[in-house]
């Protein structure tokens, strides 16, 4: 009989190339350090029980298929194309748009009123779906980060050009503590996911 880590090492590898997944990518889904994931497959070390089953629940597979040493082939889970997702993405966006001229264009027909600056809050407007469909689906955090960024200074344009009359450039002040905030929240949150 195989020592007890190589045969979960074995089967680690077996399911997580069946998945497609690199050891990277499986790293980002259980909070690890893709250097965990290669001690577990090198057989230097066990995944916690809780782990296993974070990874089982992951690939539909049940604890009992990583200490089995004739383990079968697993079946690759279904997952849905990226293209949808990014389909999906810009569809929401548009529909931001599409808002935003549908406004503009019965408010100017009706009231007889030119709100241009509905096109300025369609641009932080989008960048809230784009944030909303980074932190829900995609497996690169920094994208997040780069669209929380592009929303807090879209937004403080959005306020400035709205108010602009009152003169209150002084807002984008407000900006860099913000923006340093989501920096350092950015190096939490990777440097969290390593350990």
């Amino acid at each position: 009989m195989e020592n007890l880590n190589q045969v979960i090492a074995k089967n680690l590898i077996k399911l997580r190339k069946a998945n497609n997944f690199t050891q990277f990518e499986l790293a980002q889904k259980l909070n690890y350090s893709d250097k965990s994931i290669s001690k577990w497959e090198n057989a230097e070390a066990i995944p916690s029980v809780e782990v296993l089953l974070q990874i089982g629940g992951l690939f539909g597979v049940g604890l009992d298929y990583f200490v089995s040493e004739d383990a079968p082939a697993p079946k690759p889970q279904q997952t849905k194309p990226k293209k949808n997702k990014v389909v999906v993405t810009l569809l929401s966006v548009l529909l931001v748009w599409l808002a935003a001229v549908v406004l503009f264009t019965g408010f100017s027909v009706i009231a007889g009123w030119n709100l241009w600056i509905l096109f300025i809050w369609a641009i932080p407007a989008s960048f809230v779906v784009t944030t909303v469909f980074a932190c829900l689906w995609c497996k690169k955090r920094w994208m997040k980060y780069v669209s929380i960024s592009m929303l807090l200074w879209t937004l403080l344009l959005a306020l400035y050009l709205q108010f602009v009359h009152i003169n209150i450039w002084l807002l984008f002040i407000i900006g860099a503590p913000l923006q340093i905030c989501i920096v350092l929240w950015a190096f939490r949150d990777i440097k969290h996911s390593k350990i």
